[in-house]
């Protein structure tokens, strides 16, 4: 009897070409992590840097302020842990008030505020940044370069923004990191 495969049995796709090795270097202590020495440069974090971010908070924030670009960090559930203050100032905020938000409050997702809340409403199911975060921390696997979606509140009404996500698993959490973020004006409305 053939097995039918659902939804989240598919392996994500990753647009572009991606380059056949990697050099992966700890972003905290610089170790080489992987790759070979002369190939392009991503980063990662250590195992002893893990620790020390799980179990020093100051120092994790420091970490993500060194980081270009808006970064947070959420647990399985899409509650963030931590961010740097340039994702802070993306939503208007600061980043002691970020804490212990879910990912879809944090951007102003319109359909956080349905009932269920984020993560738990049909529109969830297809959300792009859910569904990356979730695959990273469940596989370990990164998603480089997502393309992404969000209806947003604003004061003059929810818009759809587009940008583009990567994720990548750091011990128990997850580093989302956010490119982009235009408002999306072709009215398409999707994932």
């Amino acid at each position: 009897m053939a097995r039918t495969r659902s939804r989240k049995d598919l392996p994500i796709e990753r647009p572009g070409p991606l380059p056949d090795t990697l050099r992966v270097v700890c972003a905290w202590c610089q170790r080489l992590l992987s790759g070979d020495i002369d190939a392009p440069v991503s980063h990662g974090i250590c195992a002893s840097c893990i620790v020390d971010a799980e179990f020093h908070r100051e120092r994790l924030d420091d970490f993500l302020n060194t980081l270009a670009g808006p970064v947070l960090v959420v647990d399985a559930d899409g509650r963030l842990v931590g961010s740097n203050t340039v994702a802070a100032a993306l939503v208007s905020s600061d980043v002691a008030s970020l804490k212990g938000r879910l990912c879809g409050d944090v951007i102003s997702c319109e359909y956080s505020t349905l009932p269920g809340g984020c993560g738990r409403t049909i529109h969830c199911t297809g959300c792009a940044i859910r569904r990356a975060f979730e695959h990273t921390a469940k596989t370990g696997e990164p998603v480089r370069d997502r393309p992404a979606f969000s209806y947003s509140r604003t004061p003059d009404g929810p818009v759809w923004k587009r940008f583009t996500i990567s994720t990548e698993r750091l011990g128990t959490v997850v580093l989302v990191r956010i490119e982009g973020g235009a408002v999306d004006t072709s009215g398409r409305g999707c994932y």
